[in-house]
């Protein structure tokens, strides 16, 4: 079985995913990032983030980005986007 993220890796990422666009997941629609199991967009990572309402409409697209919240929050893993709105971890 392949190594698989942890939920509380994939809730500190959204949590630094927040910080960075200045939000604190209230406002309007639905608010900051939230985490989910991997087939809510069946994905086979385990945790997903999903933000369709983030402020950068192409926040997904920021590897740059995700690849200093996998360092800090989550070594050994790499963000890739499921869609627009979407980004799953998968081990390096």
């Amino acid at each position: 079985m392949a190594k698989q993220i942890r939920r509380n890796q994939v809730e500190a990422i959204a949590a630094a995913l927040s910080k960075h666009y200045s939000t604190d997941g209230g406002g309007s629609g639905l608010g900051g990032p939230k985490v989910f199991p991997g087939e809510h967009e069946e994905s086979s990572s385990a945790w997903i983030i999903s933000w369709e309402e983030c402020p950068d409409y192409e926040w997904v697209y920021n590897l740059d980005l995700f690849s200093d919240l996998c360092d800090q929050h989550a070594p050994g893993f790499f963000a890739e986007p499921i869609n627009h709105f979407a980004m799953a971890f998968y081990p390096s």
